[in-house]
């Protein structure tokens, strides 16, 4: 099977012997502010994560919304070195942070090492890189997973090891109208032979595939990043026509909400 989000990065073997950048303190009390999160991660250019795992008052409120105000002042610590290009959250809870380069990196965990008490709130590592996602059209409805993975495999060796093992893992199907298409994780390995490819047989039928870009968009607010379970809005009524705050069926007002709080960012308007 191939590996998932929690897959190591490959070690890229950098000597940080010849690294000498002077360590500065991250103060405890900006850290204290976020008692409630767990796992903070880095990464050069897939970055750096914070992830509450505690059911908190705060938590069940939504944690995008315990990042913007507990979270302030511990951004603004790290916005204040140079050695930071951007600083953005993510929807189950967390920081994204992204440094220049390798060495700024470096001297980024050795500041985070500074702090003595950084161990009883965080886990400090490396981030996982994601495997490429391919969606497979057409599949018939009554073909439940084992059926399907065990056909995929018996039609097409390529998609199998030398000792027989799986290349690929089935995430999750999508109902149409008449078939299911369903959505498959691949090993890098296989991935552009698989694209070198017409089709994936299955049983009697050739399958046809494309890319899968997974978007996530929430239903009660309609933004995207995050989905509905951590709508940091859940307990607002918002209209999902203009996103302003009164009910749906009585606006008139029809336009596209990320467009209009893109436009307010970038001082352009709605047309």
């Amino acid at each position: 099977m191939p590996h998932t989000d929690d897959d190591e990065l490959p070690d890229k073997g950098i000597n940080t012997s010849s690294t000498s950048v002077t360590s500065q303190k991250i103060p405890v009390v900006a850290l204290s502010k976020v008692a409630g999160v767990e796992i903070l991660k880095l990464v050069l250019v897939n970055p750096l994560l914070i992830r509450s795992c505690e059911a908190t008052i705060e938590s069940l409120k939504g944690k995008l919304s315990l990042l913007s105000s507990d979270l302030s002042d511990y951004k603004q610590e790290f916005k204040e070195s140079s050695r930071i290009n951007r600083i953005s959250k993510v929807s189950r809870g967390g920081l994204i942070i992204e440094a220049p380069n390798t060495d700024e990196l470096q001297a980024l965990e050795r500041e985070l090492a500074c702090v003595s008490t950084i161990e009883e709130h965080f886990d400090v590592s490396r981030p996982k890189k994601r495997f490429p996602q391919v969606v497979l059209i057409g599949v018939p409805r009554d073909v439940d997973k084992e059926r399907f993975s065990k056909g995929l495999s018996a039609k097409n060796i390529f998609l199998c090891d030398s000792t027989n093992k799986p290349l690929f893992e089935l995430n999750f199907s999508m109902k149409t109208r008449y078939a299911s298409n369903w959505v498959m994780t691949v090993n890098p390995t296989i991935y552009k032979r698989l694209f070198d490819e017409s089709g994936l047989f299955f049983e009697f039928t050739r399958l046809k595939f494309d890319n899968f870009y997974g978007i996530k968009q929430c239903k009660h607010c309609c933004k995207f990043g995050h989905t509905t379970k951590w709508c940091p809005r859940s307990k607002e009524a918002i209209c999902v026509k203009c996103g302003l705050d009164h009910s749906s069926d009585d606006c008139s007002k029809i336009f596209c909400i990320n467009c209009s709080e893109n436009n307010q960012r970038q001082g352009t308007y709605n047309l």
